[in-house]
């Protein structure tokens, strides 16, 4: 436990940190107990990250591009201490589309669709709707479920 981070750990002596100092009178100011509030919330965040590749002849801007995209985001979290998980396409569509009627894009755009009913999948201006919000709003739920 001292030479790398385990979050059950941590977070366990995090909460109960804090239902000890709710029980000694450290948060009945209103301030105190909102502060308390927001820093959970922020513990609670967790993202999922989808570890994309360039395609085979894409080239080298393509390339780079994809990785430098990936780069920053990785680091923002990092800087942030938002926890994070990354996970390759073919790991979460194989998961989320078993069984999922269709091909290619169209699986993701129904599996969201039927998941997520309220959700916007035609932008405004757009006839059709947008396999990237899809696999997003999968990407997300398969977040949930992992």
């Amino acid at each position: 436990r001292l030479g790398c981070w385990v979050s059950g750990h941590g977070e366990g002596w995090a909460l109960y940190a804090e239902r000890l100092m709710a029980e000694l009178g450290w948060l009945d100011d209103a301030g105190n107990r909102m502060g308390m509030l927001d820093a959970q919330r922020f513990r609670a965040a967790r993202v999922v990250i989808e570890r994309a590749q360039p395609m085979p002849g894409q080239g080298v801007t393509s390339t780079f591009s994809t990785g430098m995209g990936y780069g920053i985001w990785i680091g923002l979290l990092g800087a942030l201490e938002i926890p994070y998980s990354s996970v390759r396409p073919c790991e979460w569509t194989r998961r989320l589309l078993k069984g999922v009627p269709g091909e290619g894009k169209a699986r993701s755009i129904l599996l969201a669709s039927q998941t997520f009913p309220g959700i916007e999948l035609v932008p405004p201006g757009c006839r059709k709707p947008r396999d990237g919000r899809a696999d997003a709003a999968c990407l997300a739920y398969y977040g949930l479920t992992a």
